[in-house]
């Protein structure tokens, strides 16, 4: 078993259905460990749409290159 750390993200127009579905395939395919509280950052250009981000650390049997 591997232990990854994964940046999530997105600011999609649609960005909660993503996060949703991200973290629920990451739940179904991996054992997650931990999975921070879901935030709201704003985009450095400050023209784009804000961000909805979250941190998981999850035990999986992918190795890196499979995982990317």
């Amino acid at each position: 078993m591997n232990i990854a750390v994964l940046s999530l993200g997105s600011n999609s127009i649609d960005r909660e259905a993503r996060m949703t579905n991200c973290i629920a395939w990451l739940r179904n395919n991996s054992v997650p460990i931990k999975l921070s509280s879901v935030y709201n950052t704003s985009a450095i250009n400050g023209k784009d749409p804000d961000y909805l981000n979250a941190v998981a650390e999850i035990s999986t049997t992918l190795t890196h290159p499979e995982l990317m």
